[in-house]
């Protein structure tokens, strides 16, 4: 679990300039939903904390709040900007072709024509991912490789993904994946459905390989929509981390 929420890498004051959305379901309108608030109770711990969303008319990723507050703004064709961290400035995004640059020691991306994450590495790459994707978009494998000799690549674990029937949460969030991504956000998932089973296979010798499993149950609401997901590790019956989710109806 820890692995997957580092990868994939992970409370909310209002703004005027936001719309609000209230609860109340629109006449005549299919219900397109956006995650509020995605509450995380680490129950080992007994811990929970709070990750809050608001967004604007275009239903774009606008302020996020988890310990810190983190502000994005987009350029004039509609892509990210730059982001700041507690009004200072985080991230700042320059794009060629179909690759994402970050700066600093900030990762680098590769898109797909759809914009899902192919690879990402960190500057100089000593560590690189890489993500498989089913044909509906779910993410179904991601492998970690470190830099092996100059110019060769030692792969030092794999993640397989099993998908359930729960589409993504953020699928009508019209921000990038791959900035959720980037962002200390929680169940960053965009396309596709939400994950059943994670296994990760750690190499520990030439011969020998360390499987780690995770495996997730969902409660939905009426419209379909993930509102709560309990995650278990390796067979055990006691859940390590629950997250309950919010959503406000979008524009």
């Amino acid at each position: 679990m820890k692995k997957l929420l580092t990868i994939v890498t992970t409370a909310l004051i209002a703004i005027a300039v936001v719309s609000c959305n209230s609860e109340e379901k629109p006449n005549n309108e299919e219900v397109r939903k956006l995650p509020s608030r995605v509450s995380e109770h680490n129950i080992i711990a007994d811990l929970t904390h709070n990750t809050y969303y608001l967004y604007d008319e275009q239903n774009r990723l606008i302020r996020m709040i988890r310990f810190d507050t983190f502000d994005i703004s987009y350029r004039s064709d509609g892509k990210p900007e730059k982001v700041l961290r507690n009004g200072s400035p985080m991230f700042v995004f320059e794009f060629v072709g179909n690759q994402v640059f970050v700066g600093g020691d900030f990762p680098v991306f590769t898109l797909s024509n759809r914009g899902q994450v192919l690879r990402h590495y960190y500057y100089p790459a000593t560590t690189t991912y890489h993500y498989t994707f089913s044909e509906n978009g779910s993410l179904i494998k991601i492998y970690t490789y470190m830099l092996a000799g100059s110019d060769s690549l030692f792969r030092i674990n794999e993640n397989k993904i099993i998908p359930s029937n729960v589409p993504a949460i953020f699928r009508h969030v019209n921000t990038p994946e791959w900035l959720l991504w980037l962002l200390p956000s929680r169940l960053p998932y965009k396309y596709g459905y939400m994950p059943a089973t994670i296994e990760t296979a750690i190499p520990i010798g030439e011969e020998q390989t360390i499987i780690l499993t995770t495996t997730t149950q969902f409660q939905l609401n009426a419209d379909g929509y993930a509102i709560e997901i309990t995650w278990f590790d390796n067979g055990e019956t006691t859940p390590v981390v629950r997250h309950t989710i919010e959503y406000i109806f979008a524009n």
